[in-house]
């Protein structure tokens, strides 16, 4: 009977800590963390979806993230979609008569600012992004760009046929956060990079 009960209150004990694991329902809301000059807020929604904004007082600085969610053994994961990684490249691969690459910077930066490395030899690009080459088969391409970092930078062509190339390049900004890790989560609150998330609704 002792035992029993020891254990019951071992286990109100837990609940009210927050620490049992909790339903997918349960986390569900806003959570929120505020400083002196700063605020973050978190909505875990319905749909599986999340969005994250991070706000500085000084300039008017904020970050934001945007992804999907779900709870794996106790721990919150969070994904955010592709366009608000720091960096990356997607190229869309093809085939036809005038072999060529076509680099389109997300900022809108000049196409001769940037080029690319076809089997160790470098190509600029002219003022529109576009690179032409000839007699060249292309099994890698290694785009030079000031907002990119080394890993980033890198393609792996998936066809060999493949002769033309575009490429969307997404430099790093100060503007975005990449979330693609597990975070401690509670009925009661959410830690990130270090702050207590708390939820301020159910």
């Amino acid at each position: 009977m002792i035992r029993f009960l020891a254990l019951f209150l071992l286990l109100i004990n837990l609940s009210s800590c927050g620490v049992l694991r909790l339903n997918e329902s349960d986390a569900i809301g806003e959570y929120k963390v505020s400083g002196d000059y700063t605020e973050g807020i978190l909505n875990l929604n319905k749909d599986k979806s999340f969005d994250y904004k991070y706000f500085m007082d000084v300039g008017g600085w904020c970050c934001e993230s945007k992804g999907e969610w779900r709870l794996y053994k106790g721990k919150l994961i969070l994904k955010s979609y592709q366009e608000y990684k720091e960096d990356y490249i997607l190229v869309r691969e093809s085939t036809n008569d005038d072999p060529h690459i076509e680099l389109f910077d997300e900022v809108g930066a000049l196409g001769h600012s940037f080029g690319v490395y076809l089997e160790g030899k470098y190509f600029s690009a002219d003022d529109n992004g576009r690179v032409d080459y000839e007699n060249i088969i292309v099994d890698s391409i290694k785009v030079n760009h000031y907002g990119l970092s080394e890993s980033a930078s890198f393609y792996r062509v998936v066809n060999k046929n493949s002769n033309t190339f575009y490429i969307k390049i997404k430099g790093k900004t100060l503007a975005t956060s990449y979330f693609d890790d597990s975070f401690r989560i509670t009925k009661n609150f959410v830690k990130i990079k270090k702050l207590k998330y708390r939820k301020i609704n159910d």
